[in-house]
């Protein structure tokens, strides 16, 4: 871990995750996440360090030097499971998740003890990363696995990040602005377009489809991997920010979720 070693947290938080125990340590320049036994991210100013433990014992531990200049740390709650995802933006409009943690099922009181464990570790984590992400005022995730997008606000505008097919890593979609201007990104460039009110957006297969007033066509965004509940959820995020209502909920989730 290098420096890690010599780092002393000031601070620590446990909570139960579906991964196993999850552990927050914090210090005046410094934190460190850890999830079940296999899983951690260290931060030190500059620097992250990102350790994978493989679950065969034959094979040796993955560790990654992950450097912050310049990059955003992001944490992401989703929606609607309050998942904790922790997400690098290396350059701008690429991201990747690097840490995520399950709450336990939400069974009985013990249960509910353990979501609020979780909730304010992710406050606490959210703190931490105040110096990184770089005018990201929340974030929340949509979808499971490796398909989720990632949805930022910078205030002005939501930004919209989906996983293409064969690619590794999510990148930036969509931007969508309080004045009803979204631009798409696409092959052959950014389109721009004009929305006038929320009713210009909806969920059409698998795309957020936007239109004018006469309902013609404006433009779409293909959201594939993701259900047709969650991507009802991305339109009614896009109909607030056009009717320059709140970017986002303090608490994000669908309707008829906890």
């Amino acid at each position: 871990m290098g420096p890690y070693r010599e780092a002393v947290a000031t601070e620590v938080l446990e909570a139960p995750a579906r991964e196993g125990l999850a552990r927050l340590e914090l210090g005046p320049r410094f934190f460190r996440l850890s999830v079940g036994e296999r899983l951690s991210l260290a931060v030190n100013e500059r620097f992250a360090t990102l350790i994978r433990v493989p679950r065969r014992r034959r094979r040796r531990e993955k560790k990654r030097s992950i450097g912050l200049d310049g990059g955003r740390l992001i944490m992401a709650r989703g929606v609607p499971t309050d998942d904790i995802g922790l997400w690098h933006e290396p350059q701008p409009g690429l991201v990747e998740r690097l840490v995520g943690l399950r709450p336990p099922e939400l069974l009985d009181e013990a249960a509910l003890g353990a979501w609020q464990s979780v909730d304010r570790m992710a406050q606490r984590l959210d703190n931490a990363l105040g110096p990184y992400r770089h005018g990201v005022r929340r974030a929340i995730e949509v979808g499971q696995g490796a398909d989720r997008v990632l949805v930022t606000d910078l205030d002005d505008c939501l930004v919209f990040y989906v996983r293409r097919l064969f690619r590794e890593r999510a990148r930036q979609a969509m931007q969508v602005y309080r004045d009803g201007t979204v631009l798409l990104a696409g092959k052959n460039g950014e389109q721009r377009l004009q929305v006038r009110s929320r009713y210009g957006v909806t969920a059409f297969g698998d795309y957020v489809r936007f239109a004018d007033p006469t309902g013609a066509d404006l433009g779409a965004l293909s959201v594939p991997w993701i259900s047709t509940e969650e991507r009802r959820y991305l339109v009614q995020l896009v109909g607030q920010v056009v009717d320059q209502g709140p970017a986002m909920p303090a608490r994000a989730k669908l309707d008829g979720a906890r």
